[in-house]
């Protein structure tokens, strides 16, 4: 499980990555691989639904930081 949840953490900082203006945009396609791998490994469809809830929950920590940034500005 802790793999799972590590394969899901690592595409959530890719995805966000590739959506920072850091040139890293090439991310993008290969961003969901290592969850889907994590997805191979639940061993049911709550494991699957809490492994892409995560997935959500990392992507949007890591890519709405302009929202604070443009409210401070």
């Amino acid at each position: 499980m802790r793999i799972a949840w590590a394969l899901t953490l690592l595409s959530g900082i890719s995805f966000a990555l590739a959506c920072a203006d850091l040139g890293l945009e090439f991310l993008v396609w290969v961003t969901l691989t290592p969850w889907l791998l994590a997805l191979d490994r639940a061993k049911g469809w709550r494991e699957a639904l809490a492994l892409g809830l995560g997935l959500s929950l990392f992507i949007a920590v890591g890519s709405f930081y302009w929202v604070a940034y443009a409210l401070h500005h």
